[in-house]
């Protein structure tokens, strides 16, 4: 394991057993979430196999839209001249 996952920014107005509660809910939906595309991911069935892999897919490519997103936003803060400049990659 990488050590322990970063705290996550809850109100500081919540009582602690509020705030474990709600974590243990986001938890709990994370673990649901983790079986169904696992029990899909290895179906007998043709149709909820292929929905999967489109499910997986399309996360994948939302993950990679919020990647460029950050990396574009990053870059805008930097003045053109001041910008890392890297060589082609060879083909």
């Amino acid at each position: 394991m990488r050590g322990p996952p970063p705290p996550i920014p809850l109100p500081a107005g919540w009582k602690t057993h509020v705030k474990s509660g709600f974590l243990n809910a986001i938890g709990l939906a994370h673990a649901a979430i983790t079986i169904s595309r696992g029990w899909c991911a290895s179906s007998p069935i043709a149709r909820v196999r292929l929905a999967a892999k489109a499910e997986r897919l399309n996360a994948e490519a939302e993950l990679l839209r919020e990647e460029i997103r950050i990396k574009d936003c990053r870059l805008a803060r930097i003045a053109a001249r001041e910008r890392p400049q890297y060589p082609p990659t060879p083909l």
